[in-house]
């Protein structure tokens, strides 16, 4: 490879070259992230609880409910959880489902959008804070493939603290 070219790869002042390394640390997010979507399900039980809830708010006109009708015997129990979480699900669930796409389907994508966002956040924050370009794709890099990250917004986690690490 001719020094030349390789140059031209770390010219950050270039526009195409910065898009071209935020596409690059994206896609390595978006692989870290998207390594389970080939199991069922989702991955731990806190998500099937997600999924009742949201499976009756849709039942409900989208309206939550104060109890869930899954859990109590002879009376339900109510649903304890802060409301608003299932919305995160439920809002791109009222716009999709026309397309064939399910609940499930938009929880085990949920938190890899959540880690884009993020990703892409910490990019313009880091810029912001230090006016640089180049740490503000090593903060972007870092936080793809930051493990504790990873851990929260990997695909089929579905949480209630998935979305926070973005404020």
């Amino acid at each position: 490879m001719d020094l030349s070219k390789a140059k031209k790869l770390l010219d950050f002042n270039d526009n195409r070259v910065l898009y071209f390394w935020v596409a690059v640390i994206l896609l390595i997010g978006i692989f870290e992230r998207a390594g389970m979507l080939k199991y069922q399900g989702l991955y731990e039980p806190d998500g099937f609880y997600y999924y009742s809830i949201i499976m009756q708010t849709i039942a409900n006109h989208y309206i939550r409910p104060a109890l869930s009708i899954y859990s109590g015997f002879p009376w339900h129990n109510p649903i304890a959880e802060s409301p608003g979480l299932e919305y995160i699900t439920v809002i791109p669930y009222m716009l999709l489902h026309y397309f064939g796409v399910s609940a499930l389907q938009i929880m085990r994508i949920m938190p890899i959008f959540f880690a884009i966002l993020e990703i892409v956040t910490i990019y313009y924050l880091t810029k912001f804070i230090v006016n640089s370009r180049i740490a503000g794709l090593l903060a972007m890099l870092f936080l793809a493939v930051s493990s504790g990250n990873i851990a929260r917004t990997a695909a089929l986690v579905y949480r209630g603290d998935s979305f926070i690490s973005l404020f």
